[in-house]
């Protein structure tokens, strides 16, 4: 919480950025399962090319490490989490894909902030938490160039108008 309100008090954040504002593992019968919140917006670059047919993919990536008296910290779990942004010229909707579910939508606006909203994924085991320790987890929402078509992925490296700040969310899971 500490790195958001430095990072929006320096002026780091500018409107073209992905801002994790909330997040937490919530148990379940399985174990525990993410719901997080994030504030998604977009360059003029990004939303012209999604216009003009080109997905965006963005990922959610959940790190929690243990902590540990006599070496550094274990990193216990790594998970991410690919959702696709799509716009059909012809119906003139957004799709939002996860896997193999996809939502559609009318507005960017409306897309965004379904996108921005994470729930029941991904799940993390209940055996990978040790009752003794205190564990720290960290989320962050991010475009993945690396999926981008091959023509746009050496201007989403070099052109800064293919990037977005990203902003993660970190807490303590205490035992």
């Amino acid at each position: 919480m500490l790195a958001v309100i430095f990072c929006l008090a320096s002026g780091f954040v500018r409107g073209e950025s992905i801002v994790a504002r909330s997040a937490q593992l919530d148990p379940d019968e399985e174990g525990y399962h993410l719901n997080a919140d994030f504030d998604v917006e977009l360059t003029q670059t990004l939303v012209d090319a999604l216009a003009r047919g080109v997905p965006l993919y963005f990922v959610v990536e959940l790190d929690v490490w243990r902590e540990r008296d006599w070496w550094f910290d274990k990193l216990v779990v790594s998970s991410k989490l690919t959702r696709r942004l799509s716009y059909n010229s012809l119906t003139r909707q957004y799709r939002l894909a996860t896997g193999g579910l996809y939502q559609n939508f009318f507005q960017l606006d409306e897309a965004l902030r379904v996108l921005g909203r994470v729930r029941g994924a991904p799940r993390v085991n209940r055996s990978l938490f040790k009752r003794a320790r205190t564990h720290q987890a960290e989320v962050r929402m991010s475009l993945d160039a690396a999926q981008l078509p091959s023509l746009f992925q050496l201007d989403a490296f070099a052109s800064p108008d293919w990037r977005l700040n990203v902003v993660a969310y970190s807490w303590s899971i205490a035992p």
